[in-house]
């Protein structure tokens, strides 16, 4: 290569970092090519992020100088440095299993017991884990999939509606629930907010929202419910208004039939109010860890150390758990330090067969709700203080859905001889997954008097319906999923 064209490629190399504002990639293990699911990326200047669920990452770098290096790390993996210059976008990068150990280290670390570890990190969780106040700006990503399991619907007979126009009703709606049943539809929210946590509330000062979301393809259960009230309504030929109650419950004391069929949902404004929070996901993740339903409940769990990890050069305790009690639901893994004993990860979720929360009404009212599948991920970050931050919190629950109802509908009219009765036998059961992510995308110490937000302000959360990269260049998220980059509904 002639010396002119050395100093071409050079030219390229270091000016990559000036016209490149972010570098994209995927990280795999190496030995068996499976993703690497919430490993860190960062880089030398404490910015950084963590990979999705596919091993995906985006991270700005307009900021970086070419000196500066970004650094990919994972529990039981060997840390990787690269150089700007070294990384593309769309890269693939295969990280290697940490076999050797830090063998004094080990050696101390086979002396306890898993009960012992626990113990010391539970002790420890006052020092460890305790924040003081401080300001997090966080990414929230929410994924809603909703499923329609099963639907019915009777519409009794009524003065209002001859045989052919209950038919042609019952018709209409038997072809909706066709459509819609087992057709899973999906919806993501991206939103971006500064958290000003204190020990007693935290306040949140949302930035930015959007909704990736087919407005025409809502399965919710109140989406449907207002679909066939719509149809409903759609065959009267009335201006009065209408009472309409289900068993116990009234639902609307003034339903409009000119409002409500002529309402145009699209033209909704979507918005996000400033507001402090009492109870809310930091407050769950430091000051009351202690107090969680896992901890306070673990005399009803067997824990086992099943493996020692290391993570940036520290032994990590890998203590798995599994039910020893019928009032113990959930397994799986602690990762504790084994210098400090502060908590580095906990991965856990609900046994088969368990529920976690839900209400059985379903002879009294007519209705059921339960938990039956939930899954979670807590990650922290110990910054230079010694003190655990929260760093990436996933909770992942499925929520089923019974409806059977019984409701009226009565016109609004000083003629009650002759004013419209109508009643619908209403049967509906949803499957519903949601899907909740935070990352914790900075934390800075603050004086808690000096905190200052409006409460009367708000963001509207921007209405998409494909994926659009430019929306969130900027900023350091959680990698879009192949089903956001692919979205259809």
């Amino acid at each position: 290569m002639s010396m002119k064209n050395l100093f071409f490629v050079f030219g390229l190399l270091t000016s990559y970092t000036f016209f490149a504002q972010s570098i994209e990639g995927v990280v795999y293990d190496e030995n068996n090519n499976t993703p690497v699911i919430f490993a860190s990326v960062y880089t030398t200047q404490e910015t950084g992020v963590i990979t999705n669920q596919e091993g995906g990452f985006k991270i700005t770098i307009g900021n970086l100088s070419e000196t500066d290096s970004i650094i990919i790390s994972s529990l039981g993996y060997k840390k990787s440095v690269f150089g700007l210059n070294q990384l593309r976008s769309s890269d693939t990068i295969f990280l290697k299993e940490q076999k050797e150990m830090l063998s004094d280290v080990v050696i101390s670390a086979n002396k306890l017991s898993a009960n012992e570890i626990i113990q010391r990190f539970i002790d420890s969780i006052g020092q460890r884990h305790h924040i003081q106040p401080t300001q997090f700006k966080v990414f929230k990503r929410i994924h809603q999939q909703l499923n329609p399991l099963a639907f019915e619907i009777e519409l009794k007979r009524s003065s209002e509606f001859s045989r052919k126009k209950r038919k042609l009703f019952n018709d209409k709606v038997e072809k909706y629930f066709a459509n819609i049943k087992n057709q899973k539809t999906n919806t993501y929210e991206d939103i971006l907010y500064k958290a000003y946590y204190n020990v007693d509330s935290t306040g949140v000062d949302y930035k930015k929202a959007t909704k990736l979301v087919n407005v025409n393809r809502d399965n919710s259960t109140e989406n449907i419910q207002k679909n066939i009230f719509k149809e409903l309504l759609s065959a009267l030929d009335t201006s009065s208004t209408f009472k309409v109650k289900t068993v116990l419950f009234p639902i609307d004391d003034s339903l409009s039939r000119e409002e409500f069929v002529k309402a145009k949902d699209s033209l909704k404004k979507d918005t996000l109010q400033n507001q402090y929070a009492k109870n809310n996901t930091i407050k769950k993740l430091t000051q009351s860890i202690a107090n969680s339903q896992l901890i306070k409940d673990r005399e009803y769990y067997k824990f086992t150390l099943t493996d020692t990890k290391v993570f940036d050069d520290e032994v990590v305790y890998q203590i798995s758990f599994v039910p020893d009690h019928r009032k113990a639901i959930y397994k799986g893994k602690f990762f504790i330090n084994a210098e400090d004993f502060g908590l580095m990860r906990l991965d856990y979720k609900l046994i088969d067969g368990e529920k976690e929360s839900g209400m059985n009404m379903k002879f009294l009212l007519g209705i059921k709700q339960e938990i039956n599948k939930s899954e979670y991920q807590i990650i922290y970050q110990r910054k230079n203080n010694g003190i655990y931050y929260p760093k990436y919190y996933r909770a992942k629950k499925n929520n089923y859905v019974y409806f059977d109802r019984k409701i009226t509908f009565k016109e609004n009219t000083d003629d009650r001889r002759n004013r419209i009765k109508l009643k619908l036998n209403l049967h509906i059961e949803n499957n519903s997954t949601t899907e909740v992510e935070y990352l914790f995308m900075s934390a800075d110490k603050i004086d808690q008097n000096k905190i200052k937000f409006n409460t009367e302000d708000y963001v509207f959360k921007e209405q998409i319906d494909k994926y659009n990269p430019e929306i969130w260049k900027e900023y350091n998220i959680i990698q879009a999923t192949e089903g956001i980059k692919n979205y259809k509904y």
